[in-house]
């Protein structure tokens, strides 16, 4: 996000960083593997790499989670949602 421009025709934009990711936008409800890939169900649709579910990336796909990074941010803000078993 990008601030006002200071007065004077410089243009010196401010960068304020965003607000941290809330996770309970996104449910990870099962991972299964294919044929050339690992597959995740999220919010009742299915979600490989660079997949965008709720402004989150999925970047990694593992048996029993999923790391995401949320669109416009860098790795140091990378999350992981873990499968709940039964």
């Amino acid at each position: 996000m990008v601030g006002p421009r200071p007065s004077g025709g410089e243009q010196h934009p401010t960068v304020v960083a965003p607000s941290a990711y809330d996770i309970s936008q996104l449910k990870l409800q099962g991972v299964f593997r294919g044929a050339k890939q690992t597959y995740a169900i999220v919010n009742g649709g299915m979600a490989t790499v660079g997949t965008v579910i709720a402004g989150a990336r999925v970047v990694e796909v593992f048996d029993d989670r999923v790391v995401f990074v949320p669109v416009g941010q860098g790795d140091a803000a990378k999350f992981e949602l873990t499968l709940q078993r039964k």
